[in-house]
């Protein structure tokens, strides 16, 4: 069946993650000037809400709406300047426009404060590795269980697990009760607790 298990990175504290909005995609993949499917002036100040700036981030995580029947993310790791998009269908070309748009959103925001004359996104592009890592992802067995797919793997790479195929199954999720503790696990962040241990396995 897999085996789910969700546990603290370790120096938790010195690990800095953030998590946009499911609104945010959709809004930098409008249709933006010239109907180019680009909009960063519709997300231009997203950031100034991390304090510290994106920069100062660690990961970056982008829950992607897929014309409002699917889910897919992002996993953006600033420090080691990595693109990374998952999708519990698996590979899909039609994708790749995330994943660009991803990429132009981090060329504009990581440079829209710089005084002077900006590096060129081509040859600042060369130092970043784009990639669809959807192989990688574990796959759902339906056509509905996109979104706790989503937060799972989030979940798991955001803890220091490395994602693979067979990290979980669809089956994982009956036996173990993930949706109830999702559920939880919001309810308690709600709450404000500092530390919550999710652990399907358990």
């Amino acid at each position: 069946m897999g085996r789910v298990l969700i546990v603290p990175r370790q120096n938790m504290s010195q690990f800095k993650v953030h998590v946009y909005s499911s609104f945010f995609m959709s809004r930098l993949h409008d249709k933006g000037t010239g109907g180019r499917g680009y909009n960063f002036e519709a997300v231009r100040n997203n950031d100034i809400r991390i304090e510290g700036g994106l920069g100062s981030l660690d990961e970056l995580y982008i829950p992607t709406n897929v014309n409002n029947v699917h889910w897919n993310f992002i996993r953006v790791t600033i420090t080691d300047t990595m693109i990374q998009l998952f999708d519990s269908q698996g590979v899909n070309g039609k994708n790749n426009k995330y994943l660009q748009a991803t990429e132009n959103y981090m060329y504009e925001v990581l440079t829209k404060d710089q005084r002077g004359e900006r590096q060129d996104f081509k040859a600042r592009k060369q130092d970043w590795s784009t990639t669809d890592q959807s192989g990688n992802s574990p796959r759902q067995g339906n056509g509905y269980n996109g979104g706790i797919f989503t937060l799972i793997s989030m979940s798991l790479l955001q803890n220091g697990h490395r994602l693979r195929s067979d990290s979980y199954f669809q089956n994982t999720l009956y036996h173990r009760n993930s949706r109830k503790k999702l559920v939880w696990t919001i309810w308690k962040t709600g709450l404000g607790s500092n530390v919550i241990h999710w652990q399907p396995g358990t």
